[in-house]
């Protein structure tokens, strides 16, 4: 996983083994708009709802 964001954050914050299955999704929010680095559970249409991605 850290391999695939190399280069793309800053930090890493490990929560252990995911419930779902699926990795989490990670979000640009230091960009305008937000920007989508890798889809997880949480997909754009749910985010889209709190951010205008």
């Amino acid at each position: 996983m850290l391999k695939e964001l190399d280069g793309l954050i800053d930090i890493l914050i490990d929560a252990g083994p995911a419930d779902v299955g699926i990795e989490s999704t990670v979000v640009d929010l230091t960009t305008a708009p937000p920007k989508i680095l890798r889809q997880g559970a949480i997909k754009k249409e749910e985010l889209n709802k709190v951010l205008d991605l």
